[in-house]
């Protein structure tokens, strides 16, 4: 089963804190997922914006157990609590198929 990781943050309004971010980004975020999507954990990565300051990555996940190693890594945890002093309002959705079921006569 899918499974997607939905990050959605805001940009800092403070210039140096946004200058600070890219450079973490391109320096530790870029790399890490990258390898992480080389070894096949990562099926996809997107980042969304409307041009405010409002970002949103989603990285899918082939199956949950995909997803487990990316989140058991202490690797990703560092980077995740470094990236936080970048970013404004964070928040970390973990989504799955919804189950439908078909109404009975």
């Amino acid at each position: 089963m899918k499974l997607i990781l939905l990050m959605e943050y805001e940009n800092p309004a403070d210039l140096q804190r946004r200058k600070d971010r890219y450079k973490y980004d391109v320096e530790k975020i870029g790399p890490y997922w990258e390898k992480k999507e080389k070894e096949g954990l990562i099926v996809k990565i997107r980042e969304l914006s409307n041009n405010t300051r409002k970002m949103v990555t989603i990285l899918e996940f082939e199956s949950a157990a995909d997803f487990a190693k990316v989140w058991d890594d202490m690797e990703f945890h560092k980077i995740a609590a470094e990236w936080s002093y970048f970013l404004d309002n964070i928040n970390l959705r973990i989504l799955r198929p919804a189950v439908q079921m078909r109404p009975t006569d």
